[in-house]
Formats: C-alpha cells, sequence, structure tokens
C-alpha cells in the first residue's frame, strides 16, 4: 500500500489543528431515513485518536526515519567499500609475505649448502665433533630462519 505522504499532510494541516472529536463525539446522520447514529465504538476511538496532530507526528517520524536510513545506508556502503580496500590490501600483503618467505627459504637452502661445502661436503652426523659443532654454529642463523619461516605460515 502506498500512502501519498503529501496530500495526507496537506489535509491535517488544513483541519485548523484545533479540538477534534472525542470518542463520543462521533454521530452521523442516515441519508435515506435521516436518523441519527453513533460510529462502532472501536472506529470511534480510532478516529478520535487519529487527530490531525498525531497524524503530522508520525508523518516527521516517517521522514526523520526515511532521513535515518539513508545515511545508515550510506554509512553501510562507506564501511563496505573500506572493507574490500583492507581486504585488497591484505591480500596484497600476503602475497608480499609470501614471495619474501621464499626468498628467505631459497637464502637459507643456499646457505646450507655452502656451510656444508665449507665443512667438506660431509652430512652433519658424519662430522668430527669438533666440525660438527662448528658445523652448527655456522647453521644456528639458517635454522632460526627456517623457525622463523615455521611459525609465521602457522599465523596464516
Amino acid at each position: 500500500m502506498t500512502i501519498d505522504k503529501e496530500k495526507l499532510k496537506a489535509l491535517a494541516e488544513a483541519s485548523g489543528g484545533g479540538e477534534w472529536y472525542s470518542a463520543g463525539d462521533l454521530r452521523y446522520c442516515d441519508d435515506k431515513t435521516g436518523e441519527i447514529h453513533g460510529l462502532h465504538h472501536d472506529d470511534s476511538r480510532f478516529i478520535a485518536a487519529a487527530s490531525p496532530a498525531t497524524v503530522l507526528a508520525l508523518l516527521a517520524e516517517i521522514e526523520w526515519l526515511d532521513r535515518e536510513s539513508q545515511n545508515l545506508s550510506n554509512q553501510l556502503g562507506h564501511c563496505d567499500r573500506e572493507r574490500r580496500a583492507f581486504r585488497a590490501e591484505r591480500d596484497q600483503l600476503k602475497a608480499e609475505n609470501e614471495a619474501l618467505r621464499k626468498a628467505l627459504g631459497d637464502c637459507a637452502d643456499e646457505l646450507s649448502a655452502e656451510i656444508i661445502c665449507k665443512h667438506g661436503g660431509q652430512k652433519p652426523e658424519d662430522m668430527h665433533p669438533v666440525t660438527r659443532r662448528l658445523y652448527e654454529r655456522d647453521m644456528a642463523a639458517v635454522t632460526e630462519a627456517r623457525a622463523a619461516l615455521a611459525k609465521a605460515v602457522s599465523h596464516d
């Protein structure tokens, strides 16, 4: 149902805004018989409550609610645009982090290979204990880098 709010407002304003009917005052005359009848009690109470002032107040509240709804809709649109921008930035940062992880992993692998070459190409378990301590000292940075990579991946 569509309400012509402008027409309703004009009618309410044109009513004069003075005294309004009370529930017991509402009567009508039957055009055929000339008899005067009272309205049904519920109809009479409704008409008495629907004064021009009440109608104008309801229309004002509808206008306020329409404006508030538009404001909230605008805010929601702004929040949605920001959310999309944040997601795009997050996705970009994730891609950059993944590239950095790969580069760091590649560096750790190369450094590990160089350290193994430095210590005669032996596997750590085959090294003399002194050589193994030197190897483990040299590998500490690689081990830390790999641990940091593993920790960072677990946070994604």
